[in-house]
């Protein structure tokens, strides 16, 4: 990774964070477009509600392993090149709402032992039958042996120069991503 370009990481980081984002609510929001009023919908009305809720989830998760995929195959990914800091931000952009999540859920449970925001982990556990508990735990578990391969395949490339550049951007990314949730009291984004 270009040690001596740490705005240039930041920067990358910030967009990974609005793009994961963004894929994400548009997951959500496709999907909830095209089954509204639809014959689907009106015959399985469980399904229809949960697609739309899942679909964002899965679209991070189709970030994360992406990135995954295109860092860990057998072709190397120049370490010097924006391809390979995209892939990397795009990991930890991706990885970032699984870890946020499952740490602030378990976190709240352990301490209130209820769950009081109703994200869409919550919403898919209780459609299907699975604990939020597990739903979380499983998601940072898999997260973080994502996260665990693509550092262990690249270590001595990445430093703490650059992870500090990429967890501010990400930072940066949260803050303008929160900022414009609840400046425009958008809803789907809060």
């Amino acid at each position: 990774m270009p040690g001596s370009a740490p705005l240039l990481i930041v920067s990358v980081a910030f967009c990974a964070l609005l793009l994961t984002a963004s894929l994400h609510e548009l997951a959500h929001i496709i999907p909830s477009a095209l089954l509204r009023n639809s014959a689907f919908s009106a015959q399985y009305p469980g399904w229809a509600s949960l697609i739309p809720t899942a679909a964002g989830p899965a679209s991070t998760w189709a970030c994360l392993l992406g990135a995954c995929w295109v860092l860990l195959r057998k072709q190397d990914v120049a370490v010097d090149s924006t391809r390979f800091i995209w892939m990397i931000a795009i990991a930890a952009s991706a990885g970032y709402r699984f870890v946020f999540i499952g740490l602030v859920g378990i976190l709240h449970l352990a301490l209130s032992g209820t769950i009081r925001f109703r994200n869409d982990e919550y919403k898919i556990g209780s459609m299907v039958g699975i604990p939020f508990e597990l739903l979380v735990m499983g998601q940072l578990v898999l997260t973080l042996i994502c996260w665990t391969l693509i550092f262990r395949r690249y270590r001595g490339h990445i430093g703490l120069g650059q992870m500090t550049s990429i967890v501010l951007g990400l930072v940066l990314g949260v803050g303008a991503w929160t900022a414009v949730a609840y400046g425009f009291d958008i809803p789907m984004m809060k």
